[in-house]
């Protein structure tokens, strides 16, 4: 795992594709901006979580098999601070 740090207004690049910048930094939270091509499924960390851990959520349906290349990366936001 690749871990650094950025101050509010800095950008992280991915690939030749995707960039992410720190819009803002408010006590223990931070809030992203992602360009990314619409191909590129971006989704919350938590929802990757094993269904018996999501009691009572809501269940979003699978991409269709061949919907996205599997060249491609999908990326995932974490929520809680990684230890």
């Amino acid at each position: 795992m690749l871990v650094l740090s950025r101050k509010a207004g800095e950008q992280l690049v991915i690939g030749d594709q995707i960039v992410i910048t720190v819009q803002r930094i408010a006590g223990n939270r931070i809030t992203l901006g992602i360009e990314a091509p619409r191909e590129v499924r971006i989704r919350r960390g938590e929802l990757d979580q094993h269904p018996s851990e999501q009691a009572g959520r809501c269940k979003l349906p699978a991409p269709a098999a061949g919907s996205v290349p599997s060249e491609q990366t999908n990326v995932a936001i974490a929520s809680q601070p990684l230890a």
